[in-house]
């Protein structure tokens, strides 16, 4: 979605300059001056959401957004004792351990080292760490050094940019 939206303001763009001094000019700079306020707003609700969700919920929320995202075979563990794996989910032939976290601050390397060991117990090929939140120095430090991919807020807000989302 970030690429299409990159291509219309590269066109706009060559308008703005075409139309420069004309009230289709003035129009379409007020509209580039404005767009990233109103991708902004588009996204507020999937960020508003993201933070009031209780775990439960925001392990339900990943879920749907892997399942809109090509993953296949999308399984909601759930509670304690899943030995860190919230989600199991299939794509391209891999099969995947998702450890969804849902914090205020900045998640430590605690939650990465639950999705490899899970990935270990489930015999998942690849090991994700999804939350609403960052990740600490630390978190991507021992992400590198164990393959653990670290799917922060940004990531999720992509994913839920999807048009069929």
């Amino acid at each position: 979605m970030f690429e299409i939206l990159r291509a219309v303001a590269l066109v706009m763009w060559d308008w703005t300059r075409e139309l420069s001094g004309t009230t289709e000019g003035i129009l379409l700079i007020i509209l580039i001056i404005i767009s990233p306020f109103l991708i902004y707003q588009i996204c507020a609700p999937i960020r508003k959401n993201m933070d009031v969700m209780t775990g439960p919920e925001f392990e339900r929320y990943c879920a749907e957004l892997l399942s809109k995202n090509g993953f296949k075979q999308v399984k909601v563990m759930g509670g304690s004792g899943d030995q860190g794996a919230d989600i199991l989910a299939v794509k391209m032939g891999k099969k995947y351990c998702v450890q969804c976290k849902r914090y205020q601050k900045a998640l430590s390397n605690k939650p990465v080292q639950e999705a490899f060991t899970g990935a270990k117990i489930y015999h998942c090929q690849v090991a994700v760490v999804m939350t609403n939140s960052t990740f600490t120095k630390g978190a991507k430090e021992a992400a590198s050094k164990t393959g653990v991919l670290l799917w922060d807020r940004a990531k999720l807000l992509r994913m839920g940019a999807k048009p069929d989302f």
